[in-house]
């Protein structure tokens, strides 16, 4: 037991050297790959809630204010399938984020996004006579705030994995002007890439 608790904590400690902090003026990067290996994708009308597979791309950028903290904004595009429907959903982004200790951070953003929803109907024979399915499309429209929290670990100087998990809460979603209920739930994987070797605003 005293070895296993040695050895972990020097992984805590390893870690913990490995992971860097932003510095006030420091520009980056940060793309990522949404909802790999995990899908929560809840929307509920007329008090049915539907759960859908979700797989999408995001990628933001920001701007340290100050040390460990910054300011973010991006674009992102998500699309998602469940019993005949699809839908594309793209937003834009904007909030901000904390790193509380090396590495581990949270944040926040206020979410804005338009979605398409294309609907198609079953094909089904009925006394021999065939009936071909129909498709229907539908636009809507969705703010919502995210809140976030991931590690940075740090590979290089400039260069990190990033994993993180994060949650957006419809704040109004209308869909063909009919309200509906929204959340998502995403488990991501990304990187960023700082370019204050590059750029950087620091007086």
């Amino acid at each position: 037991m005293k070895r296993l608790f040695l050895a972990l904590a020097g992984c805590l400690i390893a870690m913990a050297a490995s992971a860097q902090t932003l510095k006030e003026g420091t520009v980056f990067v940060n793309p990522s790959l949404t909802n790999l290996g995990f899908n929560s994708f809840s929307v509920k009308v007329s008090g049915e809630t539907t759960s859908a597979s979700r797989i999408g791309l995001q990628a933001r950028g920001g701007y340290a204010l100050m040390d460990d903290l910054a300011i973010m904004a991006g674009l992102g595009y998500q699309s998602a399938s469940a019993e005949g429907s699809a839908v594309s959903f793209f937003n834009i982004a904007a909030g901000a984020r904390k790193y509380f200790m090396p590495g581990l951070y949270g944040g926040a953003n206020l979410v804005y996004g338009t979605l398409n929803s294309k609907n198609k109907s079953t094909s089904y024979y009925d006394d021999d006579d065939y009936y071909g399915g129909s498709s229907s499309s539908t636009n809507g429209n969705t703010l919502g705030i995210e809140v976030n929290a991931g590690y940075s670990y740090f590979l290089s100087k400039h260069f990190a994995v990033e994993p993180s998990v994060s949650y957006m809460y419809g704040l109004s979603t209308k869909v063909s002007g009919q309200k509906i209920g929204l959340s998502v739930f995403s488990v991501n994987i990304g990187f960023i890439y700082k370019l204050d070797n590059v750029i950087s605003f620091k007086k």
